[in-house]
C-alpha cells in the first residue's frame, strides 16, 4: 500500500493582487497531478491525505478516488466556515467538486476540532497540515510521498505549501513538487471532466 500526501495552492481568489494558481492553469494542475499519481502507480488499495479546498486538494482527491485509492480529507475547521474562506472563492462549482469528493464511498472527512486558546485560530491550516502528516507517517510502513502543487514562495499565512513541504522533508519524506509557475496557461476554466 502506498501513502500519498497532498499540499497545495488555492485557485486564485478574483481579487488576488499577485497571480499564483490562476484559474486559467486548473486543466494543467489537473493533468500533472494526474500524470504524477500514474507515475507513481496509484491504484486500488492506496490511502490519500488532503484536505478540501478549491484549487489542488480537490483535483487530487478526485484523481485518487477515480483511480480507486481511499481519501482522507482534513478540513482546519467546520465545514461550513470552511467552504466560505476556503472553497467558494474559487467559484461555486468547486463547492460541487467538495461535495463530489466527500460522498465518496472511500472518502473520509476528518474536522479538525477548535483550538482552546483562540477562537478565530489563526494557526489552523498549520495545526491541519501536521494532523494530515501525522497521519500519512500513522499508515505508512516506510517514507511518505508528498505531492505539492505550489510556486515555491512562503505562503500567505501560517500552514501553506512551504509549511507541509518542510515538515515532510524533516519527516525523510518523498517530496514530488509540480511548480505551478511551469504549467501552462489553456484559457480554460472549466474543471478537469467538465463539459
Amino acid at each position: 500500500m502506498r501513502v500519498l500526501l497532498f499540499s497545495g495552492h488555492m485557485v486564485d481568489r478574483p481579487d488576488r493582487k499577485l497571480p499564483r494558481f490562476p484559474a486559467s492553469r486548473v486543466a494543467a494542475a489537473g493533468r500533472a497531478i494526474e500524470a504524477e499519481l500514474d507515475r507513481l502507480g496509484v491504484r486500488a488499495g492506496d490511502r490519500a491525505v488532503t484536505s478540501g479546498a478549491s484549487g489542488g486538494d480537490l483535483l487530487f482527491g478526485s484523481a485518487c478516488l477515480a483511480r480507486g485509492a481511499a481519501v482522507e480529507v482534513y478540513l482546519p475547521y467546520a465545514r461550513d466556515r470552511f467552504v466560505q474562506s476556503s472553497v467558494l472563492p474559487g467559484g461555486t462549482h468547486w463547492l460541487a467538486k467538495l461535495d463530489d469528493v466527500l460522498a465518496h464511498p472511500l472518502t473520509t472527512l476528518c474536522v479538525m476540532p477548535p483550538a482552546d486558546d483562540d477562537a478565530e485560530d489563526g494557526n489552523a491550516f498549520a495545526r491541519c497540515n501536521l494532523a494530515m502528516l501525522q497521519r500519512a507517517l500513522d499508515l505508512a510502513r516506510g517514507p511518505i510521498d508528498l505531492i505539492c502543487l505550489w510556486d515555491g514562495s512562503v505562503g500567505d499565512g501560517p500552514g501553506g505549501t512551504e509549511h507541509m513541504v518542510s515538515a515532510v522533508r524533516a519527516q525523510r519524506g518523498h517530496v514530488h513538487w509540480i511548480d505551478v509557475r511551469t504549467l501552462p496557461d489553456s484559457g480554460e476554466v472549466r474543471l478537469p471532466g467538465e463539459v
